[in-house]
């Protein structure tokens, strides 16, 4: 019983994160290999902080999406994009709350290793957050249309950003 479940809570809570870590590391240079305007929109296409959101964010909602074909029987569609949606932001929220704590209150100098840890945390954390969402939260029609709203809002600024940035440290 123990065995059956330890399997069960790597396929559902370590293999996506794993997978969300490697759909990231070949978001990060897929516009270096194929340089256009439509990748530019998934792809960080400088080093700045707000364009490494990207690379939490798209592959977070990938392998969610994954999820949801693979639970389909089990899981409410619903559910799975508020589940979704929610922990790709809060993922997307930590990696730039904890990339900024390590650099500016520990004057931590850039550290790619440093990086992958903050990034795997985040995945993590939003991952733990959006499974619980989706096994406890109530269905509502009114927070999947936020949900989806505030997705494709957030989705559209990552876009636009990339294209036309303010000139703010977030952005260089």
């Amino acid at each position: 019983m123990f065995v059956k479940r330890f399997w069960e809570f790597c396929l559902i809570a370590i293999l996506p994160v794993v997978a969300m870590l490697g759909l990231s590391g070949l978001l990060h240079f897929l516009y270096v290999w194929l340089p256009c305007n439509l990748i530019a929109f998934f792809s960080p296409v400088s080093e700045s902080v707000w364009e490494h959101v990207k690379i939490v964010f798209y592959p977070f909602l990938i392998v969610w999406a994954l999820l949801f074909v693979w639970q389909k029987k089990a899981w409410s569609f619903r559910r799975v994009a508020v589940s979704a949606v929610a922990g790709a932001l809060s993922s997307c929220f930590l990696v730039l709350t904890l990339y900024y704590f390590a650099h500016t209150a520990f004057e931590v100098g850039h550290s790619l290793v440093l990086d992958i840890v903050i990034e795997a945390v985040a995945f993590f954390a939003g991952h733990f957050l959006a499974l619980h969402l989706q096994i406890r939260q109530r269905e509502r029609y009114w927070t999947f249309v936020v949900a989806v709203v505030v997705g494709f809002l957030f989705a559209a600024l990552l876009g636009v950003f990339s294209f036309v940035h303010p000139k703010c440290p977030l952005f260089v």
